[in-house]
C-alpha cells in the first residue's frame, strides 16, 4: 500500500512539477514576448521623441522665419513710408516750382506787353518828332 501510495505520489509529484515546468516554459515565452515589445515600446518612444525634436525644430525655424518675415515687412512699410514722404515733398516742391514759373512767366509776358506798349509809344513819338521837324523844316 505503501509503495501505491507513493507512487501515486510521485507521479502526482512528476505531473505537477511537469505542469510547472510547462508553466515556467510559458511564462519564459511570454517573457520573451514581454521584452520584444518592451524592446518595440523602446524604439518607439525614441522615434517618438525624435519626431518631438523635429516637430520642435521645424516650430523654431517656422518662428524663425516668421519674425524675419515680419522683420522685413516693417522694413517695407517703412521704405513705402518714406517713398510717400518723399513723393509728397517732390509733388509739393514740383507745384511750388510750377506756380512759380507760371507766375514768372505771366510776369514776363506783363513785361513784355509793357515792353512792346512803351515801343509803340516811342514809335508814334518819333513819328511825330519827325514830322514836327519835317513841317519845321519845311517853314
Amino acid at each position: 500500500y505503501r509503495l501505491t501510495v507513493q507512487d501515486k505520489t510521485d507521479s502526482h509529484s512528476h505531473s505537477r512539477i511537469a505542469a510547472l515546468e510547462a508553466m515556467v516554459r510559458e511564462l519564459q515565452g511570454q517573457l520573451e514576448e514581454i521584452e520584444e515589445q518592451e524592446g518595440v515600446v523602446s524604439d518607439l518612444k525614441d522615434r517618438v521623441q525624435r519626431a518631438e525634436r523635429q516637430v520642435n525644430d521645424k516650430d523654431s525655424q517656422f518662428d524663425r522665419v516668421q519674425a524675419d518675415l515680419e522683420r522685413r515687412l516693417a522694413q517695407q512699410q517703412q521704405l513705402i513710408t518714406k517713398n510717400r514722404q518723399y513723393m509728397d515733398a517732390v509733388g509739393r516742391r514740383k507745384l511750388l516750382a510750377s506756380n512759380t514759373l507760371n507766375n514768372a512767366l505771366m510776369e514776363m509776358r506783363s513785361k513784355r506787353k509793357e515792353s512792346d506798349q512803351s515801343v509803340e509809344t516811342l514809335e508814334a513819338l518819333v513819328k511825330r518828332m519827325d514830322q514836327f521837324m519835317t513841317e519845321e523844316s519845311s517853314r
